[in-house]
């Protein structure tokens, strides 16, 4: 059996960076949420 090939556009750095600036932005969303514990905030990310 063969290992399936990675889509090559899925794997490109610009993908890469988007997925990160997409995750920073849920973080620092949670972050300045009010309404969770900071500590709590923390372990969500």
């Amino acid at each position: 059996m063969r290992a399936p090939v990675p889509n090559p556009v899925d794997s490109s750095p610009i993908n890469r960076e988007l997925a990160l600036i997409a995750f920073n932005r849920r973080v620092l969303a949670l972050a300045q949420d009010a309404s969770i514990p900071l500590l709590r905030a923390a372990a969500l990310t």
